[in-house]
């Protein structure tokens, strides 16, 4: 061999060189952008697992809100029932109170009525007006 092909051959090994080498710089690039998206995906993989527990916390507090929120009508039919039945109750004991004030105050009456001997004809009992009794007020007349 000549000198000539000799010097050809080593500059052809040089070029092969400086490209395996560009390639070996290029692999460790790749490498290097590799480990960084693995690291990137170990990021995204621990906040998607924080995720899915907070999910399961969030399927929790929507299950625990529907309950509240029936409970709550729930509640507030049962009031509103309690309060109408309040109402008719204090109603109903004025009623008894307006009947037993009455009774009481015709007690004279009833007495004499029921221990009186009976006696063939009527007698005719005046019967009082109850203190809460009032008279109403006639219309005005319009002219």
């Amino acid at each position: 061999m000549d000198k000539k092909t000799l010097v050809d051959t080593r500059n052809r090994i040089k070029q092969y060189l400086e490209i395996l080498n560009q390639e070996i710089h290029n692999l460790a690039q790749q490498i290097e952008t590799k480990k960084h998206y693995v690291e990137l995906l170990n990021h995204q993989l621990i906040i998607l697992t924080e995720f899915d527990t907070n999910q399961q916390y969030k399927t929790q507090y929507q299950d625990i809100n529907e309950k509240y929120h029936k409970e709550r009508e729930r509640l507030e039919k049962l009031f509103r029932k309690y309060a109408s039945t309040e109402s008719e109750s204090e109603k109903l004991h004025e009623e008894i109170k307006q009947w037993h004030d009455w009774y009481d105050y015709n007690k004279q009456i009833f007495d004499r009525l029921f221990n009186a001997p009976p006696h063939s004809g009527p007698t005719p009992i005046p019967m009082q007006k109850p203190p809460h009794h009032k008279k109403r007020k006639k219309p005005l007349s319009t002219k």
